[in-house]
């Protein structure tokens, strides 16, 4: 049996009621010749113009990924539609928001939805192809299949000025190694929940700014370090809901933390990456911090996200009420 083909559509309009004679100007960096089709929109403006692709596009722009999408080509891209990121989301148990902040793992794994060489105009791919990430997929027919055995169905084929965009109903993942970025971000993990519950006073599983108040007030009163306002002020604003912090809004707190600390955008915070935010923030990193860095630091690499986590939960304001810390 012949596998079927994906279903083709040629897509003119990139936004609203333009003509089929219109296309909207491309951004700067793509003001080179479209090599497929140069009355066509780029694949970044077909994506930027569809609904249920919109979750695919917040997640480029956060891993600032938006030029690779209007390049002059070829260029052929799988894109995830809304359900599908709302399917991985689901399995991992985290919100977009927890997901949007993780830009190394982003990074990677829109680059494995990515094909340069070897892209075509037109027609469907086949066979084993490498992708922008440097892993593989296999195409067959209708499906696309991950490094990791997982397929996705292509639903529907768009030819774009730059190349096609093939609209896949699951998001791809590259193999796991033990890089940081492809690491699959952890909602529960044991130091994030300890975290929470330290601050947690009345043990109803939300973190009011009463209850973060009485929390530091108490570490400050037997002469602990507490954290400078800023970071504070971060904790009272990643309270969407105004009812408290939830374990998934606190994990999105520390989450950006550990983004703003890791400056080369490896997914690693160094010690002295560590060093240089604290005194952007106006204090010094104290020896008993230097001992929970260096604790967390199991490859001494530097801390990915989980030992970041774990640092956290071991400095002197948490260590003695860090709930499960052992």
């Amino acid at each position: 049996m012949v596998a079927s083909k994906p279903r083709r559509i040629l897509l003119p309009l990139a936004l609203g009621t333009r003509s089929s004679h219109e296309c909207p100007s491309p951004p700067a960096v793509a003001r080179a010749e479209k090599a497929c089709a140069p009355d066509l929109p780029t694949i970044g403006e077909l994506a930027g113009s569809a609904p249920d692709l919109s979750t695919l596009v917040a997640a480029v722009k956060a891993a600032n990924l938006t030029d690779v999408l209007s390049l002059p080509g070829p260029i052929d891209v799988f894109a995830p539609t809304n359900d599908a990121f709302g399917a991985l989301l689901a399995s991992l148990n985290i919100s977009a928001e927890t997901l949007l902040a993780e830009t190394a793992l982003l990074t990677n794994v829109l680059q494995y939805h990515v094909v340069v060489d070897g892209a075509v105009c037109s027609g469907d791919l086949s066979g084993a192809v490498e992708t922008a990430q440097g892993d593989a997929l296999t195409v067959d027919g209708s499906t696309v299949t991950d490094a990791n055995g997982n397929a996705a169905n292509i639903v529907g084929a768009i030819d774009a000025g730059n190349g096609v965009v093939y609209v896949i109903n699951s998001v791809l993942l590259p193999p796991a190694n033990d890089s940081p970025a492809v690491r699959a971000p952890v909602a529960e993990g044991a130091f994030a929940e300890a975290i929470h519950n330290a601050f947690d006073l009345d043990g109803n599983g939300l973190v009011t700014e009463a209850e973060s108040v009485e929390f530091l007030a108490d570490a400050e009163s037997r002469g602990i370090p507490v954290p400078p306002a800023e970071m504070v002020a971060a904790m009272r604003a990643g309270d969407k809901n105004g009812d408290g912090l939830d374990l998934n809004e606190r994990i999105a707190v520390l989450r950006g933390w550990h983004n703003e600390m890791d400056a080369d955008g490896n997914g690693l915070v160094t010690e002295a990456e560590l060093r240089a935010f604290d005194e952007s923030q106006g204090r010094q990193l104290d020896d008993q911090r230097v001992a929970a860095f260096l604790a967390a630091d199991k490859n001494e690499d530097g801390l990915d996200v989980d030992e970041y986590f774990e640092y956290v939960c071991n400095i002197p304001i948490l260590r003695a009420r860090c709930k499960g810390y052992e």
